[in-house]
């Protein structure tokens, strides 16, 4: 024998002891501020690393998010010992300036960095390509070291 239809205190017609369209409603409503905390709990972490003491003063919040991420995996592992060389950094050779030295984050953006004998790595700027490029060539490296 089939069960009735009967209408629930929502307003909804159905079978069953609750309304089901309720239940899948609420769920989808919890999802949803779950997801929503997520988010701002991840922005929140972001927004911390990108003005962490030690990288403040490189404004990465002015880069596009992917090479600010690679920048500070990047600044991470020269921290932990790994050598400049592991991401083609290289040595301003022709400028004079062999403790400058430039670290290719993909092809756009640049990281630039000074090495003193007995001293850890000092991160100076991180910069796009262009800028980068109109620095060395009009060899205003002086003000930044």
């Amino acid at each position: 024998m089939a069960g009735r239809k009967k209408t629930f205190p929502c307003g909804h017609v159905g079978k069953g002891k609750f309304c089901h369209r309720c239940v899948q409603e609420e769920e989808r409503r919890r999802n949803e501020e779950k997801r929503k905390q997520e988010q701002a709990r991840a922005k929140s972490e972001w927004n911390d690393r990108l003005t962490a003491p030690s990288v403040r003063h490189l404004r990465l919040n002015q880069l596009p998010t992917e090479a600010a991420r690679r920048m500070l995996d990047v600044i991470g592992e020269l921290k932990n010992g790994k050598n400049y060389q592991a991401f083609k950094g290289k040595r301003l050779k022709l400028m004079r300036k062999r403790d400058i030295i430039s670290i290719p984050i993909g092809r756009d953006h640049r990281l630039i960095c000074r090495v003193r004998r007995g001293q850890p790595l000092e991160f100076i700027a991180a910069l796009t390509h262009e800028a980068y490029s109109q620095r060395l060539s009009s060899g205003g490296w002086e003000a930044w070291v």
